[in-house]
């Protein structure tokens, strides 16, 4: 499964686009039509396994609607390079199997071209100018019913939001109409090619023991769109142009609604961060509802998202989104995930000791203690296990820290390609150490293959587990090393450090990755005449950002009590504009014909499904509020400086 750019075919081929190439298809391929051969279940389980062993969890929503036979076109979010391939290919409804583009040039080696074609990838020359040559392979593979998958963004990128939307699967999609109609097809209108949009989205992509979400959309026929097509005399005629644009914006459409699309880095830093403090465990939201919920929170901190008359509302989105953001900058800085500061809150909680600040010693080395003898009593089964794998694991690490892309797309693909590629030849060499004693006979083979099995489901059940633990050690580690050293002068980072003002000013705009402050302390040490500047322990952090996490969740929880004030008929400060006490008015209480008036946003019935829903106004984010509550989002109560809160 080649991972390539898509085509771009925004512009239009010159006019000889219609030109027959019934011979030139087949000549092309070498190695006859399309097929799917060993390759490709290879590949397949290969993908399988090292997404299995990477993700924590990957939840499937949707694909009911996708058909199990006929020709069908997959339009897919990449924002993973190699790992979005191995997800699609393993969670496609009906376990069909799918090509994909891959550059002609890859084709020139003859082990290449077999291994490619083998498994089912399809020859694109992105040079020509002649659509019908240009996807040629593609005709054959949708005429013999196949599925193809593409990436309308052409390649894998890190952004907040879907990249721009390139038109070649519309125009691969459409020409296939003229292709039909150069081959004589009765009825070249109707392809019977279905059109299914996926989204891809994860936790966080580049970090082990994350999750992924694929999400599918619902399928559609392109054959509301080929009649216009084919009046067009050539791809170059206004009326081509025109229909390849309308179905580009549909598949832009529909792949935006099944993506998470922030307008920028900071948004989508507060996003996550309220996400995670909404629900702080890590399996507290049902992966099913992570989009919903992520684009809730999305429409609740972009301040220009409220109506202009909404000040007071714009003012708290604006300040809690750059609070959130900040605390995803300093939780990268300090190499600490959210998931064990809310660890921390809810310990120091328990033992009614403020959050926003570093305890005193006697907290976390009890919890640390305790960390302790968890870990050791694992690790009469995770040490042999890690020791026997520690060739992988090390030599993993050197090359995904020295040889490969620090892109954040690139580095879950690296991790799990190179762990996969080294744990195989460490198992085929335990096989053979395993047979020497038996003469290399059948019963030393067999004996080394169940052995190793047993091993590899061992380290599957238990790996993610012990990444978790060692996670928690090492956060009450630097916990308590905090507390230690905290009297010590200049011991703890402020507001006002270097360190943290150059992790706010480099994440707030960048991927939330440790390249990212890596890089900035790089190019601070060349301005000082050094290597490098030094990165400070990331126990010099807790304070700060025990402080910081208070103050962001405040934040958020101001922002949403005001627009639960305003839900109610206040004006977004805790002031009352109706009462609560209405009686039923014609099917809506006078409350809220109130709140309708005074959010700016009027209650419509549906008149076909009888059910209402809001419009205008704070509609979007009043419809958000009540989409996280349903789901079970709150701040709970924390020991500290705490208010009366609908959220506690």
């Amino acid at each position: 499964m080649a991972r390539t750019t898509a085509p771009n075919s925004s512009s239009a081929p010159d006019a000889g686009s219609t030109t027959s190439v019934t011979g030139a298809s087949l000549a092309s391929l070498k190695r006859g039509p399309p097929h799917f051969g060993y390759a490709f279940d290879f590949m397949r389980w290969v993908g399988t396994t090292s997404i299995h062993r990477f993700f924590d969890r990957i939840q499937v929503v949707g694909g009911e609607d996708v058909p199990a036979k006929g020709p069908l076109i997959i339009v897919a979010s990449h924002p993973a390079t190699i790992v979005d391939t191995m997800i699609i290919t393993t969670y496609m409804p009906h376990r069909r199997k799918m090509h994909f583009w891959a550059k002609r040039g890859l084709f020139k080696h003859p082990i290449a071209s077999w291994l490619l074609h083998n498994s089912g990838n399809l020859p694109v020359d992105r040079k020509t100018r002649n659509n019908q040559k240009l996807f040629a392979s593609t005709f054959l593979a949708l005429r013999k019913s196949h599925a193809i998958c593409l990436f309308p963004e052409g390649g894998s990128f890190t952004e907040p939001h879907l990249h721009s939307i390139k038109a070649g699967a519309a125009w691969a999609a459409l020409e296939y109409a003229r292709y039909l109609a150069i081959h004589n097809a009765r009825h070249p209108e109707v392809t019977k090619v279905q059109v299914v949009p996926i989204g891809i989205s994860y936790t966080d992509k580049s970090r082990l023991g994350s999750s992924a979400v694929i999400q599918f959309g619902r399928s559609f026929s392109i054959d509301a769109y080929t009649k216009d097509f084919l009046r067009a005399q050539d791809a170059t005629d206004p009326i081509a142009r025109e229909t390849v644009k309308a179905l580009t914006d549909r598949i832009e459409n529909d792949l935006r609604s099944l993506t998470i699309n922030a307008p920028d880095w900071e948004t989508f830093h507060a996003a996550r961060m309220a996400r995670e403090l909404l629900w702080p465990k890590k399996k507290s939201l049902p992966l099913e509802q992570f989009l919903n919920a992520s684009n809730a929170i999305l429409e609740l901190v972009s301040d220009d998202r409220y109506p202009a008359q909404e000040e007071y509302l714009r003012k708290r989105a604006s300040k809690a989104r750059a609070a959130l953001c900040r605390l995803q900058c300093l939780c990268i800085a300090a190499n600490t995930d959210l998931w064990t500061l809310n660890d921390f809150a809810a310990g120091l909680s328990k033992r009614r000791r403020p959050t926003d600040s570093v305890p005193t010693p006697h907290g976390p080395l009890r919890a640390l203690t305790r960390q302790s003898i968890s870990l050791s009593w694992h690790s009469l089964y995770l040490l042999p296990l890690l020791a026997l794998h520690a060739p992988v694991l090390l030599l993993t690490g050197y090359l995904q820290a020295t040889k490969a892309s620090h892109e954040e797309e690139s580095m879950a693909s690296a991790k799990t390609l190179v762990a996969w590629t080294l744990t195989l030849f460490l198992y085929l060499a335990l096989s053979f150490l395993v047979a020497v004693p038996f003469l290399l006979t059948p019963p030393g083979w067999v004996l080394a293959v169940v052995g190793l099995f047993v091993i590899n489901q061992a380290l599957r059940l238990t790996m993610l587990g012990a990444y978790e633990r060692v996670k928690r050690w090492t956060g009450y580690a630097r916990l308590l090393a905090a507390s230690i050293a905290e009297p010590l002068e200049g011991f703890a980072l402020t507001d006002s450090s270097p360190s943290v003002r150059l992790a706010v000013e480099k994440v707030s705009v960048g991927p939330a990755v440790q390249d990212t402050i890596n890089k900035a302390l790089a190019r601070k040490g060349e301005r000082r005449g050094l290597a490098s500047w030094r990165r400070p322990m990331r126990a010099r952090f807790v304070g700060v950002l025990l402080r910081t996490r208070a103050e962001a969740r405040q934040a958020l929880q101001l922002l949403l009590d005001a627009l639960e004030d305003r839900a109610h008929g206040g004006d977004g400060n805790g002031v009352s504009a109706v009462s609560t006490s209405a009686s039923e008015a014609g099917g809506e209480t006078e409350t809220e014909a109130a709140v309708a008036a005074v959010a700016g946003a009027e209650r419509v019935t549906d008149d076909f499904s009888g059910k209402s829903f809001r419009v205008g106004g704070l509609a979007s984010q009043l419809d958000a509020v009540d989409q996280i509550r349903s789901l079970g989002g709150r701040l709970r109560l924390e020991y500290g400086k705490q208010y009366a809160s609908q959220w506690s």
